[in-house]
């Protein structure tokens, strides 16, 4: 029994004939912290005998601007919103002042990421919220009928993945801060002059591991869950080389 939880969608959805695939779907919202739950159950039956069990739970915030920082909240996104047209107009300006030497510089392809970035998080905001008034429109149609808060999920994780890279890049823009200090000047200086040979033992590297990563999951893909999935069986050996 959970406390303080309304369901979104009562009827449960089971797809699949026997001996095959079944999934069970609902979705849950907790009015107190205002986020929802999208919960999938998957168990597989081999015709062979067996099950294969497989979970996955969403949680993300549909109603944004609930609360006493819902203006706060609209505020910030409309400065973003302009920020990022000032910002696209003065790379712009820039680009077509340099030309090609704009691309020579680490800074500027950075700071060319971020605007990508940007747009690219301001597209799926938009698509986002399209698809959230959509399916909560559906589902106030008709409160007895399942609806999927499967697709609206998928795209609310790719939103704030990308919100995560862009705040992760932004944030490697404050090392040009550091290169006043003169420590860190001489080791952006040996990195600088090292790079084709770092360059080439990463690539190395990355090749190495990502052989050792499919070999994990190809062994131990059925006697460990966490190697399952080939980017869980990544993760687990970035553990293990980080004795985590």
């Amino acid at each position: 029994h959970v406390t303080g939880v309304q369901t979104c969608a009562l009827p449960i959805s089971l797809v699949g004939p026997p001996y095959t695939k079944h999934i069970i779907e609902f979705t849950l919202y907790n009015p107190n912290s205002n986020l929802f739950c999208a919960v999938t159950f998957l168990m597989e039956v081999f015709p062979t005998g067996g099950v294969f069990p497989h979970s996955e739970v969403l949680a993300y915030r549909l109603y944004r601007y609930v609360g006493d920082f819902q203006l706060f909240i609209l505020a910030c996104e409309v400065f973003f919103l302009i920020f990022v047209i000032y910002f696209t107009y003065r790379e712009a300006k820039k680009i077509y002042k340099t030309k090609g030497r704009y691309f020579t510089e680490v800074w500027n392809l950075m700071d060319l990421a971020v605007m990508i970035l940007c747009w690219i998080a301001l597209s799926f905001y938009f698509i986002c919220l399209g698809l959230r008034k959509w399916t909560l429109h559906l589902y106030r149609q008709n409160l007895t009928k399942f609806i999927s808060f499967q697709y609206l999920s998928a795209w609310q994780l790719m939103f704030e993945n990308v919100v995560g890279v862009t705040v992760f890049v932004i944030c490697l823009k404050f090392i040009k801060l550091l290169k006043f200090n003169r420590r860190i000047f001489l080791l952006s200086c040996t990195l600088r002059h090292a790079s084709r040979e770092l360059l080439q033992y990463f690539i190395v590297l990355i090749i190495v591991f990502l052989a050792f990563s499919q070999l994990y999951h190809f062994l131990f893909a059925s006697k460990d869950r966490k190697s399952t999935r080939l980017n869980s069986s990544h993760v687990a050996l970035s553990r293990m080389r980080l004795l985590l």
